[in-house]
Formats: structure tokens, sequence, C-alpha cells
């Protein structure tokens, strides 16, 4: 993997007077960009900028990391978020995880090792989530397509409408809608996003 298609963690970490050592520890795996404040970080959650992964400080000069989560959480899909908290700071790291955190570290405690495997389960996690919530969305169009279907909305502007929406959203090269006339056996195109339609019979009995 290139240095480009690393994931990319947005680090919020407040004013430092020397060098950003979880950043230093993070640039070995990932590409890391700092930030120094709550409202420079929203700036680059506006640009559309894809985050992978965003780790803030419990305290930051313009507010608090609860705050920086709540900031987050109102981006679609918003990055998972990682909080950075002071040893011994326990009502901290449970306030995170209730309000939406996916987990914490100590600072100058976490070594490099367990750091690095709490950001690879976080990054697995969300990936594996909106994997799901991808394919509920699917699902959902599906079955409203369906429910259409089953109220007789045959029109040509309907089916036509149905096999954009489905073969975009799949992602397939065509999608194409096959009726069935019980009576006469045959089947029928109706609506195609490749093929030439105007009713074109199968030459496949429906039986068969």
């Amino acid at each position: 993997m290139t240095k480009r298609d690393q994931p990319l963690v947005l680090v919020v970490h407040g004013i430092q007077d020397g060098p950003c050592e979880i950043c230093e520890q993070l640039a070995r795996e990932y590409r890391v960009k700092e930030v120094p404040s709550i409202a420079a970080a929203v700036e680059i959650l506006e640009s559309g900028e894809i985050i992978s992964l965003l780790v803030t400080d419990s305290h930051l000069p313009d507010g608090t990391g609860l705050q920086m989560l709540d900031e987050t959480l109102d981006f679609w899909p918003p990055p998972p978020v990682v909080f950075m908290v002071a040893q011994d700071d326990d009502k901290a790291a449970a306030e995170a995880l209730s309000g939406g955190a996916m987990d914490y570290i100590t600072k100058g405690v976490t070594g490099e090792l367990r750091l690095s495997q709490i950001l690879s389960t976080v990054l697995a996690r969300t990936k594996a989530e909106r994997l799901a919530q991808q394919r509920a969305r699917e699902m959902g169009v599906l079955n409203a397509i369906l429910i259409a279907l089953n109220r007789a909305m045959f029109e040509e502007p309907v089916l036509s409408t149905i096999v954009k929406e489905v073969k975009a959203l799949l992602g397939t090269e065509a999608c194409s809608i096959i009726m069935v006339d019980d009576q006469s056996d045959q089947m029928f195109l109706r609506a195609s996003t490749r093929l030439p339609v105007r009713d074109m019979v199968l030459p496949v009995p429906a039986s068969k």
C-alpha cells in the first residue's frame, strides 16, 4: 500500500509545546493531518475530505473533546472517533464511550503496539458497520420496488426508473425487468437499461 492509499487520520490535539508524539506514532502506519482546534477540524470535515478516523484530545482550546465528538457525529457518514484522555481520567473515558466514541487511549500510557491494535480494530469495525448499513439501504430500496410492483404499478416510466435506480444502487452493468404472463406462459421484457424493450417476448417459456 502506498502512502496515498493509507487511511487518513485527523488528530485534534490543541496547542502543543513540542512535537505531537501520538502523530509521530500514527504516521508510521497512516497519513496524519494535525489541527489545533474544533473549528479547524470542522473546516476539514466540511471540505468533504475523506477522514478514516478522528483522534481528539479531551481538552481543546475552543471546547472539549465531547463537543468535538458531537460536531463529528453531525456529518454523514461520521468518521469513527477515538479519545485521548489523561492518565486516571476514567470519567472522561466513560463519557466519551457513552457519547459515541469508538474507543480511547491514555496519553503517556498507551504504548505504540496497543495504539496500533486499537486503531486497526476501530477501522475494521467501522468498515463492517458501513457495509452492513449499505446492505440495509439496498434491501430497503429493493423492498420498496417489490411493494410498488405488487401494487400493479406497471407503467413504463415507473419501470424505467426502477431499473435505473437498481443498476446504480448495486453497481451492475445492466438491469432488466422481466414479467410473466400466467395465461400464455410467456415472459416479456418490460424495462431494461441496455436492451431495446417494446414488449420483447423471450423465447424460453416461463415454466422452463
